[in-house]
């Protein structure tokens, strides 16, 4: 059975998945392999390799990973969730650093303070 995850999947989401799977269905086909070639290579069976080239969100990240290797085009795949591009999360970042630098505190300080 289907996961709820799974079942709620937005549409623009299920879009991206799909053109994911369409474009490694075009790199396999450009280098000549056949699904049955890319699973034994890939270490699934040809079903999985169906489902990824329809865009299945059921197949999980490690095989896609092995496949995009298999098929030579997996080195994007480090940078997807890459902090240097994630301008996103930089600017929510900035936001919370502080305006000025704060006097260091002696761990003296410190303890006598954990004492009381």
């Amino acid at each position: 059975m289907r996961s709820l995850a799974v079942q709620q999947l937005p549409p623009d989401l299920e879009e991206t998945l799909a053109k994911v799977g369409a474009d490694i269905r075009r790199a396999r086909i450009r280098r000549g392999i056949t699904q049955e070639e890319l699973a034994k290579r890939a270490m699934v069976n040809r079903k999985t390799i169906i489902q990824m080239e329809k865009g299945s969100p059921e197949v999980g990240m490690g095989i896609l990973l092995r496949t995009l290797n298999v098929l030579g085009i997996d080195e994007r795949f480090k940078d997807l969730a890459s902090p240097e591009l994630d301008k996103v999360g930089q600017a929510l970042e900035a936001r919370k650093l502080p305006s000025r630098a704060s006097k260091p505190k002696r761990l003296a300080d410190m303890l006598k303070k954990g004492r009381k």
